[in-house]
């Protein structure tokens, strides 16, 4: 087998497994609604929200948000939130606390707008 077919072969795998990829991936994240994360634990998801009241800005955020449905947000790191601002945040939910409100654990925290 000469160098060229073997090129040729190696160019087939690797377009047959980019195409194998691209129909089979599937976000790890997709966007949800508090009350469908509060739902059962471990759940991921983007959610919209409007910060409704910063506990803690440092060295942790801790915020709790709504969109129509209130949660604890946690973030391991500060960040420049505040009253009011809506943010876009990967999260992970975590076991309900006080008042079945849902607690969620964030990876990574937006401000919008």
């Amino acid at each position: 087998m000469n160098d060229r077919a073997i090129s040729k072969i190696c160019l087939v795998i690797i377009l047959l497994g980019i195409l194998i990829f691209a129909l089979t991936y599937e976000p790890e994240f997709k966007d949800k609604k508090i009350s469908e994360l509060a739902t059962k634990e471990g759940e991921k998801g983007i959610i919209f929200a409007r910060v409704e009241h910063v506990i803690k800005k440092s060295p942790i955020t801790q915020a709790i948000i709504t969109d129509g449905n209130k949660a604890t947000i946690y973030f391991p790191k500060q960040s420049d939130i505040n009253k009011n601002n809506f943010i876009r945040a990967y999260v992970i939910s975590e076991a309900p606390g006080d008042n079945n409100q849902a607690n969620l654990y964030a990876y990574k925290i937006m401000v919008e707008g």
